[in-house]
């Protein structure tokens, strides 16, 4: 136990910097949003094409894994859009909890599987990201434009955005090296590397400077709703399908790791452009990263 919290102190430890550097020091805005767009555009892309060439995978040992994930989402998604006529909030507030309940935070999931499984953490928590970020923002697209929207739903649109997703690209880059077993340049893997090592501070940085206490208030009932959805069903499933499919211990490790993150904070972004709450979406992000200082290490001692 004392291990689990003491790899994961740093990481909370480095969000908690990260608000009182917005609050007390670095308050401009600007400021704040170029080591955000540095650290989604640069620094993270490089971390995952190094981390994921050196990866030697099975694709087989891999798709159950992927299967769980990606099934445990679905269900949790189909549970809301079920349920959406009997639920007590509008089209906006009911986008921003879809969304709560099922974004994943990428910046922080890297830091977490990097501190307490090392660099095959990163690969396999790389590898989930890749994968579930297309389904993840077609359905947050889907849900945004059908109600909270008057745009309308576009693959189109959506389609467009996934294909410039920087994190989805650099990965697939980073796959196809190690498919084809091709290594990097050696000058080229050190000033990635480099680049890389940044990355997971600034994000965690950005992730606290992002945080919005004053939004809090007034939004209890979908704030607890997305919170409970994500922080502990969602988990729960990927445990309990994993243990039923006889995944190898360490690969389910991560999976329920990566199924444990708060959500995104891009989820504020989404929501403001496509018409969602974003004053709920930004309580939302806001309490489930606080939340996640005690679930997360949880989750790994009680499903692990």
């Amino acid at each position: 136990m004392i291990t689990v919290l003491w790899s994961l102190l740093p990481i909370f430890a480095l969000i908690a910097g990260g608000f009182l550097l917005r609050a007390v020091f670095i308050r401009s805005e600007t400021a704040w949003r170029l080591v955000e767009k540095s650290a989604y555009y640069v620094l993270f892309p490089s971390l995952l094409i190094v981390t994921l060439s050196r990866l030697r995978f099975d694709v087989g040992t891999l798709a159950p894994l992927l299967a769980i994930t990606s099934a445990s989402l679905i269900i949790v998604a189909a549970f809301l859009l079920v349920f959406r006529a009997r639920l007590p909030f509008d089209g906006p507030s009911f986008s921003s909890i879809f969304q709560g309940a099922i974004r994943y935070n990428t910046y922080v999931g890297l830091s977490a599987a990097s501190a307490v499984y090392g660099e095959s953490g990163i690969a396999m928590m790389a590898l989930l990201a890749a994968a579930m970020i297309p389904t993840v923002n077609v359905l947050s697209v889907y849900v945004l434009t059908r109600f909270a929207s008057h745009k309308g739903f576009s693959w189109q649109t959506t389609f467009g955005e996934l294909v410039k997703n920087p994190l989805i690209l650099s990965a697939l880059a980073g796959l196809s090296l190690s498919a084809f077993q091709m290594q990097l340049p050696a000058i080229v893997a050190d000033i990635l590397g480099a680049l890389g090592k940044a990355s997971l501070p600034l994000g965690l940085l950005a992730v606290g400077a992002g945080l919005n206490l004053t939004s809090i208030s007034g939004h209890s009932r979908p704030i607890v709703l997305g919170s409970v959805l994500k922080l502990l069903v969602l988990p729960s499933l990927v445990w309990g399908m994993g243990v039923l499919a006889s995944i190898d211990p360490v690969h389910l490790a991560v999976a329920v790791l990566y199924s444990s993150l708060p959500t995104a904070s891009s989820a504020f972004i989404l929501a403001r452009e496509l018409g969602g709450d974003h004053s709920l979406m930004a309580s939302i992000i806001t309490v489930q990263t606080m939340l996640a200082f005690l679930t997360m290490p949880v989750i790994l001692l009680f499903h692990l």
